[in-house]
């Protein structure tokens, strides 16, 4: 529940204390067991993030070969914000995204930059024209954490909310 938005929504901070603690008294009194599997979840979802971004650095090899520098960074920023949005969405509705959450996205994401730059290392090996790495884990990894920022400024487009 964030408190700044609701008072945008019009709650008055009396009706904000009361809802909170009404929900903490509900969230005492819920079973410790979805709570521990939605915890399993968020987990879960992270390493899939990571497998994910490690299958999307070597399928973009070919693409690196290929791809002039304005497509591949077109290409970039739109596997970034599509799989950054899954990912908020996902964690929206496994738990809500919370600031503490946003450290483990910037691990994830730097795990991203490094295998990036090893992808992008390995296809300069075999190409003509070759690619900045660090400009290339730069872009995805920013269009990665944008979806995920706009979630916790609750600025994300209402339909994805």
């Amino acid at each position: 529940m964030n408190p700044r938005y609701l008072k945008k929504r019009g709650w008055t901070a009396e009706e904000i204390a009361s809802t909170r603690r009404v929900l903490s008294r509900i969230h005492a009194k819920s079973h410790p067991g979805p709570r521990k599997s939605e915890e399993y979840m968020y987990w879960a979802s992270l390493f899939i993030a990571l497998a994910a971004n490690i299958i999307i650095a070597i399928a973009l090899i070919p693409s690196l070969l290929l791809l002039s520098s304005f497509k591949l960074y077109l290409l970039l920023l739109t596997l970034g914000i599509s799989f950054g949005t899954l990912f908020a969405v996902l964690l929206k509705d496994l738990s809500r995204l919370r600031p503490y959450h946003f450290p483990v996205l910037l691990g994830i994401v730097i795990i991203s930059h490094i295998i990036f730059i090893m992808a992008v290392s390995v296809s300069n090996s075999f190409a003509l024209a070759t690619h900045d790495p660090y400009l290339i884990a730069i872009t995805y990894g920013v269009s990665f954490l944008i979806p995920n920022i706009l979630y916790l400024d609750n600025s994300l487009p209402a339909i994805l909310r």
